[in-house]
């Protein structure tokens, strides 16, 4: 049985143990020696609802706790993957490009196609030239696109779980979706969807400037506030049990929250 079925079939058992409450006040069967029969009921009424308010609120916590952890995984996929150095070897390598071009000469950049004069095509391996050059100012815009956008999630995780700041998680996601309406669904940046959710925020791509900035004047709601407060205080280990972090380029994993987290302060400079 999974996790949803259990808590209908839960919820189910309790909504109709008030059902019959309510049925068996209303016919008068209950009639104990004081003739209390309403009070009786009332009462059996009143915990029936409070155990289905502790069911919802054990629920609520759990999805959380869930989100939370869905959250960290999804990060530590996306820093392993995209490591901070990428952006800097391209650029590199770009260097290099512009280097071979400008010192041993066209031909040499473009595979040595000599004119039939022995010049070197000075058009045709130019013009070649910087469309590779070009290729490579692309490529490591959007490796530096995609680094910054994790380094972006990363930062609202971080606010949250670090330190212990759920507004400034929810106005640095405000922000990341700002970029994610600039730069559309084809701009290689991420969702974020478990934190998006955490937070209280639409989990669809945004496409209307007002509505983002109605979601930030509005702010954090006080409700998913209390919640994500309460999950950081009590359940942070459980979100980091079995999570291993290993940098890209490295062999060295880190497993304690701690050091998970000191390793994303590293990986947002």
């Amino acid at each position: 049985m999974t996790a949803i079925q259990k808590r209908v079939a839960v919820e189910t058992i309790i909504l109709l143990g008030l059902a019959a409450a309510i049925t068996i006040a209303a016919s008068g069967r209950l009639s104990p020696p004081s003739g209390g029969a309403t009070l009786v009921a009332g009462g059996i009424v009143l915990t029936g609802f409070l155990l289905y308010a502790a069911h919802r609120a054990s629920f609520a916590r759990s999805r959380d706790a869930d989100l939370f952890k869905g959250a960290l995984w999804d990060l530590i996929r996306l820093m392993e993957r995209n490591g901070k150095s990428g952006a800097s070897a391209a650029a590199s390598a770009r260097r290099e490009l512009l280097h071979h071009f400008a010192v041993d000469g066209a031909h040499k950049v473009a595979a040595g196609r000599p004119m039939p004069m022995g010049d070197t095509a000075a058009l045709d391996l130019t013009k070649l030239a910087f469309e590779l050059m070009d290729r490579n100012d692309k490529d490591g815009s959007a490796a530096s696109r995609k680094v910054n956008s994790v380094r972006r999630g990363v930062f609202v995780f971080y606010a949250m779980a670090a330190l212990d700041n759920p507004g400034m998680a929810f106005r640095a996601m405000i922000g990341h979706m700002h970029h994610q309406l600039r730069d559309g669904e084809a701009g290689g940046i991420d969702n974020f969807a478990e934190m998006k959710r955490l937070l209280g925020l639409p989990v669809n791509w945004p496409t209307d400037q007002a509505a983002l900035v109605a979601l930030d004047e509005r702010g954090l709601p006080r409700g998913r506030e209390r919640a994500i407060r309460r999950l950081i205080h009590t359940d942070l280990s459980r979100a980091f049990s079995g999570v291993e972090y290993i940098p890209a380029g490295s062999d060295i994993g880190y497993s304690a929250p701690s050091a998970i987290l000191a390793q994303m302060r590293d990986y947002i400079r």
